[in-house]
């Protein structure tokens, strides 16, 4: 599995397939790589968890698929024919191909198939489509796959001609709390990709994450 790393702090990510903790025990000083780059330092560090624990309350990681490592914007075809769009799985759905429950964004080409990823990339070696082809879950397939855990993949790509809502307002009182969760992702693909203002943005999360916590009271 390939891995994708977010800076808490700044929001840099990194995409690569290991890390390795490196720790200097006579200048106590540990170094996290991801594919023999240096991404994290941390000081005063005398053990492998201890630097395990510091890179974690700097960073966020989630497995992705082999095949959408890398993978640049340009590279995705927003406008084929027939392929169902920007849909979303939060489980109990679809499998990978090794048999783990998928949680993420998705696609449905016109046969019935579905893929990783919001949007179809076009020229995907024959390795690539199998990994993010995903298959319909039985509910034995969910009994078994949940034993084996599950794989979360979210694809933050966004396109203003697929999502029409980008540059509306909604009123957050309004909205479930579902809905206000897939809000504030939105909000998120729209900084990530620079649709918006991006304070204007996060004044627009602020407030959802202050209803998101309303709601919860009740």
């Amino acid at each position: 599995m390939g891995i994708r790393i977010k800076s808490i702090r700044d929001g840099l990510e990194y995409e690569g397939y290991g890390l390795e903790y490196i720790l200097d025990e006579e200048m106590e000083l540990g170094e996290v790589y991801l594919d023999e780059t240096l991404i994290f330092q941390s000081d005063e560090v005398y053990t492998e968890r201890q630097l395990q624990q510091d890179f974690n309350n700097n960073f966020k990681t989630e497995e992705i698929s082999d095949d959408l490592v890398g993978i640049e914007d340009s590279e995705i075809d927003y406008n084929i024919e027939g392929v169902a769009s920007g849909l979303f799985t939060a489980g109990g759905e679809y499998m990978t191909s090794r048999g783990a429950e998928y949680i993420g964004d998705y696609h449905i080409h016109e046969d019935g198939t579905a893929m990783q990823g919001k949007f179809h990339m076009e020229d995907l070696t024959a390795r690539a489509k199998y990994l993010s082809t995903l298959k319909p879950m039985s509910e034995e397939d969910v009994v078994a796959a949940r034993e084996q855990g599950q794989i979360t993949n979210i694809d933050y790509t966004i396109d203003e001609d697929v999502f029409p809502w980008i540059g509306v307002d909604r009123n957050p009182i309004e909205l479930t709390d579902e809905e206000l969760l897939e809000e504030d992702r939105k909000i998120q693909d729209q900084i990530r990709f620079g649709i918006e203002n991006e304070k204007d943005l996060n004044d627009k999360s602020d407030k959802l994450d202050s209803s998101i916590d309303t709601n919860r009271d009740y």
